[in-house]
């Protein structure tokens, strides 16, 4: 920075793997406000006060995932090592096998008849850990998870979280309202909640409607949200409305994660039975 005479946005904006368009642009307002130091502690604050909750639905997804790599060790345990020795006695009674069973065999030949095949399914949850991002970035995927009522609500509640966060930080900072909503595009984490997002902004610059207006037309967003930033317009004091609403969402999207494992862990543990059982 001081070699190049930058300034602090302009030197952050260089290093994009570690400092992403938000942060930039929080720092690129501030600086032009003169509250550089209040912005930068405000945002520490918040992100510490979301990344609790944030980690908490990550931990609340690796739940399942661990699940389903158990059952697929115990379908290859039992395949390569009881299977075949069932098998032979099955064979031995002349009489004809269930389907399920005939099945059951059949993996177990095919598991059998080379390690690459082994190896090849033993591969494909590694191989699905390190494309998660990617995998969790593709839209089709980010629409059928709002589809699926468990999994809905945590989608929804944490990206309105992500959104109201950076609104009620650019909310006392030098940043028009089409650039604050083209940033919470980026930060928003499914593109439903993208797409509703570029529709407020499309609103708002052709329409001139107020940003509570634009928020109403959208279903996408629950009608507290809208109401709430209304008041706060009506009153002029969005920064406090914003700032409550995401306080709001922080409990919210944490009960939704205590609700979301009560229902996940007997539902997999079902699960996992069904697939012992069914061996």
């Amino acid at each position: 920075v001081c070699s190049s005479d930058l300034s602090i946005s302009q030197a952050l904006a260089n290093h994009p793997e570690a400092f992403d368009d938000v942060y930039v642009a929080i720092v690129q307002a501030s600086e032009t406000s003169g509250q550089l130091p209040v912005a930068l502690r405000e945002r520490a604050k918040a992100l510490k006060r979301t990344d609790k909750v944030l980690r908490k639905v990550k931990n609340a997804s690796i739940y399942p995932a661990i699940v389903l790599v158990i059952a697929l060790i115990a379908v290859m345990i039992f395949s390569l090592l009881a299977v075949p020795a069932l098998a032979t006695l099955y064979k031995g009674t002349g009489v004809q096998l269930p389907l399920i069973t005939r099945a059951i065999v059949k993996v177990s030949e095919i598991l059998r008849s080379s390690p690459l095949v082994v190896i090849g399914v033993l591969s494909v949850p590694v191989f699905l850990f390190m494309q998660r991002k990617v995998i969790l970035a593709n839209k089709r995927l980010q629409r059928f998870l709002l589809k699926i009522l468990i999994i809905r609500d945590l989608v929804a509640k944490g990206a309105c979280l992500r959104v109201l966060q950076l609104l009620q930080q650019f909310s006392t900072a030098n940043v028009t309202m089409p650039k604050q909503l083209h940033l919470c595009q980026k930060v928003a984490g499914n593109v439903v909640f993208t797409e509703a997002l570029e529709r407020i902004k499309s609103a708002i610059q052709a329409s001139g409607v107020s940003l509570s207006e634009a928020f109403r037309r959208e279903k996408t967003f629950p009608p507290i949200i809208a109401g709430n930033i209304q008041a706060g317009e009506a009153t002029g004091s969005l920064p406090e409305v914003l700032g409550n609403l995401t306080e709001y969402y922080i409990e919210d999207l944490d009960d939704a994660v205590t609700r979301f494992t009560a229902i996940i862990e007997p539902v997999m543990i079902i699960f996992l039975a069904a697939i012992i059982g069914t061996m």
